[in-house]
C-alpha cells in the first residue's frame, strides 16, 4: 500500500558487490476502471448511467476495482460515490434475491428426484445465503440456501 519506495542498488564486478546505493521511488498507479458517472448515494443498486470507464490514478493499492459494467451492474453501493470517484469493488454487496415476507418456490433435490414447493422466507437472502423459510402448505420452518430470483433450494 506504500506509493513511497526505497530500492537498494548493488554494484557487482566480478561476482563481488563493489557499491551499494539506495534510489528513492514514488510509484503511481494509473489504469483504467469503472467509476461513478454520477453521484451515487449508499444503497443505491448500480445501473449504466450509473458507471464510466474512466482512466485514474489508483490512491489504495490494496483495493480491487470494478474494470467492466458486467462486473458492477445490480450490485448495491455501501457507501456514497462521488462524480468521477473510482468504484471499489469492496464498498458493493450483492443484492438481495428473496426478501423477507415474500412467496419463493422451495427445491428439493435427492437421488435425481426433484420435488418443488411454495414457501414464504423468514428472512432477506443473498445468492449463495442460507435463510429460513416457512413451507407454505404445512407451515414447517425449514432451511434452505438461495439459488435465484424468489428461488431457494433445501441443503
Amino acid at each position: 500500500g506504500q506509493k513511497h519506495i526505497s530500492i537498494p542498488i548493488e554494484v557487482v564486478q566480478a561476482g563481488r558487490v563493489q557499491r551499494c546505493c539506495w534510489i528513492n521511488a514514488e510509484i503511481v498507479v494509473r489504469t483504467e476502471v469503472l467509476t461513478a458517472a454520477r453521484q451515487i448515494p449508499s444503497g443505491t443498486t448500480l445501473s449504466y448511467e450509473d458507471v464510466a470507464r474512466k482512466m485514474v490514478e489508483i490512491t489504495d493499492l490494496r483495493s480491487s476495482y470494478f474494470r467492466a459494467p458486467e462486473e458492477a451492474l445490480g450490485k448495491i453501493s455501501r457507501r456514497r460515490f462521488s462524480v468521477g470517484d473510482a468504484l471499489s469493488c469492496e464498498h458493493f454487496a450483492e443484492p438481495f434475491l428473496v426478501r423477507s415476507g415474500e412467496m419463493v418456490r422451495l427445491r428439493l433435490e435427492r437421488d435425481g428426484i426433484v420435488l418443488t414447493a411454495t414457501a414464504k422466507a423468514e428472512q432477506d437472502g443473498r445468492l449463495g445465503q442460507v435463510i429460513r423459510v416457512r413451507n407454505a402448505e404445512y407451515s414447517t420452518l425449514l432451511k434452505a440456501r438461495v439459488t435465484g430470483r424468489a428461488e431457494v433450494k433445501m441443503q
